[in-house]
């Protein structure tokens, strides 16, 4: 009779054992569950789902893995070559770790979060693309393109990089009808910088006549004359300056104007001052 609690004792510790084992991985699936980590749930949701567990354990896992099957989202990748034919070969990573090595149109599951698949096949070259898989979303299809190796086309099947020294008619276009308006701006300067020349250039003949009238001798010491002769003077200078600079602007004004066009072709222009003349420096 006393060999009967001997021979229990291994039985009732291996009962217990399994018990703790099933009771663990239900508490862990449900923590992996919270935090996202839905593929390994399914892992510790299977452990605790086996006949091996209690009933009351099992079934409760049997329930969660339900739950889980509704939340887990799966995504379907379409990858082909540069003629469109289907890739099957092809090896897939998800943020740096193998996820498939093979593709046949079979619905995978992955974690719910924004994920980086890497794409690799044979003769082609790999390319990479950002995911936000969604929980509970189901079947969800990516499209990749593999480009050849010799192929310019960048991988991933994104187009050809514009060529960005080529003229662009939009930009171009747009430069003229600025330099148009620059021309116009200093053409009027300039314009009214000549009317204003010719007007100080009138006054100052007049202050010159009169004070000629009052003193018609070289050496007058009259000294409303020998003023009105100062002010003569000054606004002559003043006149010149204001006939120099309009000059230089209708010139300006009328080159750009000219030199404005619809193409990107490179032109400078100079409008150059020495002394009373003006001249334009340029290339067009």
């Amino acid at each position: 009779m006393a060999a009967v609690p001997a021979l229990s004792l291994p039985a009732a510790a291996l009962a217990d054992e399994v018990l703790d084992r099933c009771v663990d991985a239900n508490t862990h699936a449900q923590a992996l569950h919270r935090e996202g980590r839905l593929v390994e749930a399914r892992q510790e949701l299977m452990r605790c789902a086996d006949p091996s567990c209690p009933r009351l354990v099992r079934d409760d896992c049997t329930q969660l893995l339900d739950d889980l099957d509704r939340a887990q989202p799966t995504i379907v990748f379409d990858v082909k070559d540069d003629a469109g034919h289907d890739l099957t070969e092809v090896k897939v990573q998800i943020d740096g770790r193998p996820f498939t090595d093979l593709l046949n149109g079979v619905a995978l599951i992955a974690d719910p979060g924004a994920h980086v698949f890497t794409f690799e096949a044979a003769g082609r070259r790999p390319a990479t693309q950002q995911v936000v898989v969604r929980e509970g979303e189901k079947n969800r299809r990516e499209s990749v393109v593999l480009k050849n190796l010799g192929s310019s086309v960048p991988a991933g099947g994104g187009a050809p990089a514009p060529n960005r020294s080529a003229s662009t008619p939009r930009g171009s276009s747009e430069g003229s009808a600025i330099q148009k308006v620059g021309a116009l701006v200093a053409g009027g300067l300039g314009v009214a910088a000549l009317a204003l020349g010719g007007a100080l250039a009138a006054l100052a003949k007049s202050k010159s006549d009169d004070a000629n009238a009052f003193c018609p001798d070289v050496r007058c010491s009259n000294g409303h004359a020998l003023n009105m002769n100062r002010e003569a003077l000054t606004l002559g200078n003043a006149a010149t300056v204001a006939v120099v600079s309009g000059a230089a602007g209708v010139v300006a004004g009328a080159v750009l104007w000219l030199t404005a066009r619809s193409s990107s072709s490179q032109s400078g222009v100079a409008v150059v001052l020495s002394g009373n003349a003006v001249g334009v420096r340029g290339t067009w």
